[in-house]
């Protein structure tokens, strides 16, 4: 290789050098630039806070879900109690009838009724 080719790729080195320092100067330039108008629609969006708010909900929702099972459980002990209740208040009012059947089917026999 001669001086002259040596010369002649350290001015294309260089030269390219510039052109990747320019480029590295402009990109810093347009990154900032864009830093700067996502921080001015961030300030200017009406649900910042909503976002924000939003972002920190994970362990209140976690909260209010147990919350919610446990309801959902207390909802149907309540369903089973209430049968329960109902069956007892069927039978015993099944039974009242009953009764009340017997007595009048014996009074209705000792007069003659029938």
């Amino acid at each position: 290789m001669t001086e002259a080719d040596c010369e002649r790729i350290e001015k294309q080195i260089e030269a390219l050098s510039e052109t990747v320092h320019a480029l590295q100067v402009s990109t810093v330039e347009r990154l900032k630039s864009l830093e700067t108008k996502v921080e001015n629609e961030r300030s200017m969006c009406p649900y910042r806070e909503d976002i924000a708010r939003a972002s920190n909900n994970t362990q209140r929702l976690e909260l209010v879900e147990a919350k919610i099972e446990s309801v959902k459980v207390s909802l149907h002990e309540l369903d089973i109690a209430l049968a329960r209740s109902n069956v007892a208040a069927g039978a015993a009012g099944g039974g009242v009838f009953s009764v009340v059947g017997a007595v009048v089917f014996a009074i209705g026999k000792t007069a003659g009724w029938w």
